[in-house]
């Protein structure tokens, strides 16, 4: 893997096994509670980001199989908006055109664990596989910051996982003290 890619690839292992390491010594029951009628569990956050995983590879792979193109000038000002963004703590809707990553009919956390380590594992053998020619080629378009390199691609999900790693926090809080007090 190209040592760029590589890196980035490196820290969303990172901030992956990190999630899965906090969450699953918890009782499923405690994963599976809603802090409130319309927040997320935990089991539901880590389903949305395995399910954006699975849509970045598929989008690598939709770009990487066909002729390289190259992002609007304007990318480089959208990717920095974006990632200030995703460093805020606001509370992100996501758009009716990508549903598809909205949590629904959501497994058991093990079964989600397995997914995303058959996303992220996935998503690292399409990395091994790219020339250094097509790391600056778009290969995701975001509903919002538009079309993308490959490099800010694998880093938006970087900037997206720690986006959800506060929500997390927040979820773990909430969900372990209305269980703690429940007893």
């Amino acid at each position: 893997m190209l040592p760029p890619l590589q890196r980035r690839y490196d820290a969303l292992e990172r901030r992956r096994r990190s999630a899965l390491t906090t969450l699953r010594p918890l009782a499923p029951a405690v994963r599976q509670r809603k802090p409130a009628s319309e927040a997320w569990s935990l089991n539901e956050l880590v389903h949305h980001l395995v399910l954006v995983d699975e849509g970045l590879v598929r989008s690598i792979r939709y770009y990487l199989d066909r002729p390289p193109c190259q992002p609007a000038a304007s990318a480089p000002f959208k990717v920095l908006a974006m990632r200030a963004f995703f460093a805020l703590p606001t509370r992100v809707r996501i758009p009716a055109q990508v549903a598809v990553i909205t949590p629904s009919d959501t497994p058991d956390f093990e079964t989600l664990a397995a997914d995303w380590s058959a996303a992220r594992a996935g998503l690292g053998s399409m990395l091994e596989a790219v020339p250094a020619g097509r790391l600056k080629a778009v290969a995701f378009k975001h509903p919002l910051g538009g079309r993308m390199s490959l490099l800010d691609a694998v880093a938006f999900i970087g900037w997206h996982q720690d986006h959800h790693r506060r929500q997390l926090r927040r979820t773990l809080a909430a969900v372990t003290e209305g269980a703690a007090s429940a007893e």
